[in-house]
């Protein structure tokens, strides 16, 4: 029962447009499965899918890691 509901849910986020999906869930999860077929069931599936291990990022760091920053945005 819960696999379908994830795979329902999998589904309907692969048809959404330019959605970004944060999966959280304890280690062997099946986060990376999910995502691979969120991936490869959307519409751009030939763009690349990167994966990132967010706990490998310092927590300090992880926003400008994943989304940017301006030159001199750390400077005091």
């Amino acid at each position: 029962k819960a696999i379908r509901k994830v795979k329902q849910i999998i589904h309907k986020l692969a048809k959404a447009p330019n959605t970004t999906v944060l999966l959280m869930g304890e280690t062997g999860s099946g986060k990376n499965i999910a995502a691979r077929l969120i991936h490869h069931s959307s519409m751009p599936a030939e763009a690349p899918f990167i994966e990132i291990n967010c706990a490998a990022l310092p927590e300090h760091l992880i926003e400008s890691e994943l989304f940017g920053y301006q030159k001199g945005a750390f400077t005091h």
